[in-house]
């Protein structure tokens, strides 16, 4: 089970860097283990979305279920799919300068001990970089 926390400074205001990580659309342009995200529905501060996830031949689909406080966190829970519980919560506040301070906490378990053997290893070490593909893609936007 696949349990990770970490904290980043980015050189992006807050408000832009939240903006960047709502776009979950954008998702497989940065984070290399997401194939493919699309919003289902929008309401309010809730949003249901459809995650396509894939490495090498291990693959699977789930919905989540994301909650924001605008500009300060953002928490995403699944609500379908392979996973008997997903948790996951992003963080935002002022460094100074036109930084950010980005806390990310991520927990999993899937409901198969096949998948728990198989995938938690390779994700565990994929997860751990989440926030330093955030940050390159942020540079290279920049660009």
């Amino acid at each position: 089970m696949p349990k990770i926390s970490d904290s980043r400074i980015i050189r992006m205001p807050r408000k832009e860097l939240y903006k960047v990580l709502m776009a979950m659309e954008e998702y497989p342009n940065f984070i290399p283990f997401i194939r493919a995200a699309r919003i289902l529905e929008k309401n309010g501060p809730e949003t249901l979305a459809e995650i396509s996830v894939g490495l090498g031949n291990i693959g699977f689909v789930y919905k989540c279920r994301v909650t924001e406080t605008p500009f300060d966190e953002i928490n995403i829970v699944d609500v379908a799919g392979p996973f008997r519980f997903l948790k996951a919560r992003l963080t935002f506040e002022d460094a100074g300068a036109g930084r950010t301070k980005v806390g990310y906490d991520f927990e999993s378990k899937f409901k198969s001990r096949t998948m728990n053997a198989i995938a938690d290893p390779i994700f565990n070490i994929k997860l751990k970089s989440t926030l330093a593909n955030v940050e390159r893609f942020i540079l290279r936007r920049r660009k």
